[in-house]
């Protein structure tokens, strides 16, 4: 596996509970020219969601566990809905602390807590599976999802949240009127 020293030696430290550096895309640009094409299409490729491993063990554990994160979330709000979940689940096992991880999160309060939680298992996974790598491949493609999640914790905010809530509400209001307008309530 060819090494990155000089492009992974210039990034900066990311911390779970900071703000990113910088969006993934400026990665991507820095990327350019100091690792190799075919790296960086891979790179382009890493996602938070599960998908296409491109041969990479690493890439194939980490899709695998959130699979697994994925499904017991569904397994729960399906059981909570008295619903079906086998129609929303994806092939993959049960990862070994992932039910208690699922369980307390679906257990919050509010969703923003749930998703700290959720976020902060995903960072000690990432951790784990970053252990051992330092200037190669794995270490880059751990670095994009660990980035990838603090751009999605950055985008939570208190603010956001009363907006999108209060849009919401307005809706449920406005077809509640519409509603009892038309007769369609009693």
């Amino acid at each position: 596996m060819r090494q990155y020293y000089y492009m992974i030696a210039s990034l900066p430290l990311l911390k779970s509970d900071s703000p990113p550096p910088f969006e993934v895309e400026d990665l991507y640009y820095s990327c350019r020219g100091n690792i190799q094409d075919a790296d960086l299409a891979l790179l382009e490729t890493v996602s938070l969601e599960p998908g296409d491993s491109a041969g990479f063990e690493m890439l194939k554990r980490w899709y695998d566990w959130e699979t697994s994160l994925r499904n017991e979330l569904v397994r729960l709000r399906s059981q909570k809905k008295a619903a079906d979940s086998d129609k929303y689940l994806r092939e993959g096992d049960v990862f070994p602390g992932i039910p208690e991880v699922a369980r307390e999160a679906f257990t919050q309060e509010s969703p923003l807590s749930a998703e700290e939680i959720l976020n902060r298992a995903r960072w000690a996974k990432l951790e784990e599976l970053e252990a051992g790598h330092y200037f190669d491949m794995v270490k880059l493609m751990v670095y994009t999802l660990k980035l990838q999640l603090l751009q999605r914790q950055s985008r939570f905010t208190k603010e956001l949240g009363q907006e999108k809530f209060g849009a919401v509400y307005d809706q449920i209001h406005e077809d509640i009127q519409n509603a009892e307008k038309f007769g369609e309530l009693s």
